[in-house]
């Protein structure tokens, strides 16, 4: 065992112990698991999950409203135009129901405080 060191007054007011040279001090509070933590990175993933999948959904939607004005602007419009709007509209759809099921799973974890399932 170590040579006994007198403790002294921290800056927060707490007792202190310098370790002898040559040793390592570890703060048991960082060392100590955190659910708190855990809860706040499981937050910060879904968060990111949520703005990936409203961009998804965005850049389907403009893509729609693009083959949508395409159809309509053309008098001459084709089969193929046609079909490249029904495409488009069903990625739009798609992604919206990505996008909506991310954000209630989101909306549970933070409002209702139910973890996810994966």
């Amino acid at each position: 065992m170590g040579k006994i060191i007198p403790c002294e007054l921290g800056s927060q007011g707490v007792r202190t112990r310098v370790p002898p040279s040559g040793t390592s001090v570890v703060n048991l509070a960082d060392a100590m698991p955190r659910p708190g933590r855990a809860r706040q990175d499981m937050k910060d993933i879904w968060r990111e999950r949520v703005k990936s999948a409203a961009d998804a959904y965005e850049k389907a939607r403009k893509e729609a409203v693009a083959a949508l004005r395409r159809c309509s602007e053309r008098d001459d419009a084709s089969e193929a135009d046609f079909r490249l709007l029904k495409a488009a509209q069903e990625r739009e759809s798609a992604a919206l129901n990505d996008y909506m099921k991310v954000l209630k799973t989101f909306h549970d974890l933070v409002v209702d405080r139910k973890p996810p399932i994966e």
